[in-house]
């Protein structure tokens, strides 16, 4: 799963890129990105182990339900905004001018947006790929 959710999530983070401020070189930046999806994959997998004990079975997200897509979108959202709270509350990131921001907030669009589109979308390629993988036993 986590091998899954890091590329869509990189390239996310690297298109997003262009609506922060500046991150020094085009190097230094990619190798921030990078380590944002890394953590952007930690916080879908840790969102895929609570789904699994809260509904019974590692295989939640195998058939996305309401109830069970709504779990991973809000889940998510949460996430976010304590992840972007964070970051801009110590200066982790900053936006530029072009980042769009949720009316009555400080928050940018597209990073909340990211974490619920990505979520529910990673983990069911995550499943699709699990249910097409031979049994390891």
């Amino acid at each position: 799963m986590f091998a899954v959710t890091v590329p869509f999530n990189f390239l996310w983070e690297m298109t997003q890129a262009s609506l922060y401020a500046p991150m020094s070189t085009f190097w230094q930046a990619t190798w921030r990105c990078f380590g944002a999806s890394l953590g952007d994959a930690a916080m879908i997998v840790s969102i895929a182990v609570i789904g699994a004990a809260l509904f019974g079975t590692s295989r939640w997200f195998a058939r996305l339900t309401v109830p069970r897509l709504l779990f991973a979108a809000l889940a998510a959202l949460t996430v976010a905004i304590a992840v972007e709270r964070w970051g801009l509350r110590t200066g982790r990131w900053k936006y530029n001018e072009h980042m769009p921001l949720v009316p009555g907030t400080r928050f940018g669009v597209v990073p909340l947006a990211q974490m619920v589109l990505l979520t529910p979308v990673t983990l069911w390629i995550a499943n699709l790929r699990r249910s097409h993988t031979p049994d390891q036993t």
